[in-house]
C-alpha cells in the first residue's frame, strides 16, 4: 500500500522508485479537493495513465460538487455512489480528530499547546505547502517533538 500526495507518488514513479505494474486499487481521498486543483489533477491523471488499465478506482469525499463529480466519473467505469446521510455512523473508534480555526500566525503555538496537552503515540499533520511543512517540522523539533517531514520533491 502506498499513501501519499499525487506529486510525491508521481515523483517516485518517474524516478523508477515506485512501480505501478501490479497496482490493483487506485484510491483518492478528499477527491473534491485533490481534483479541483489543476496541478494535483494533472499529477493524478499522469499516475492514472501509468498504472494498469484493469484496476478498481475508489474516490471519497465529504462533499462532491457537480463539476468535480463529472471529473471523477472520467476515472471510473461502472461507477456507483454510496451516500451516508447520518455522519454519526462514520465514527472511527480509537481515532481522535481535532479542528481549531485560528489566524495563521497563531496556528503553530496552538498546535504545540495541543500536542503538549493530549496523550498520543502518533500524529499526522497535513499542511498545504512544502515551505510550511519544513518550517513546522523545524519548530516542532525545537519544541521537543521529533518528527519526519515528507513532501513531493524529496529524493
Amino acid at each position: 500500500m502506498i499513501v501519499g500526495t499525487p506529486g510525491r507518488i508521481l515523483s517516485l514513479v518517474k524516478t523508477g522508485a515506485l512501480k505501478l505494474d501490479k497496482l490493483r486499487y487506485f484510491v483518492i481521498d478528499e477527491c473534491d479537493n485533490v481534483l479541483a486543483e489543476n496541478s494535483m489533477r494533472s499529477d493524478v491523471q499522469e499516475i492514472f495513465t501509468k498504472s494498469p488499465h484493469e484496476k478498481q478506482v475508489m474516490m471519497f469525499s465529504g462533499t462532491l460538487p457537480d463539476p468535480i463529480r463529472h471529473v471523477c466519473r472520467k476515472f471510473m467505469q461502472d461507477q456507483f455512489e454510496i451516500i451516508v446521510e447520518d455522519n454519526s455512523k462514520l465514527v472511527l473508534h480509537g481515532l481522535d480528530q481535532y479542528h481549531v480555526s485560528l489566524a495563521a500566525k497563531k496556528k503553530i503555538d496552538a498546535l504545540v499547546n495541543i500536542l503538549s496537552t493530549i496523550p498520543f503515540n502518533q500524529v499526522i499533520i497535513f499542511v498545504n505547502q512544502i515551505e510550511r511543512a519544513k518550517a513546522l517540522s523545524k519548530h516542532l523539533i525545537l519544541k521537543g517533538f521529533n518528527n519526519i517531514c515528507m513532501y513531493k520533491s524529496l529524493s
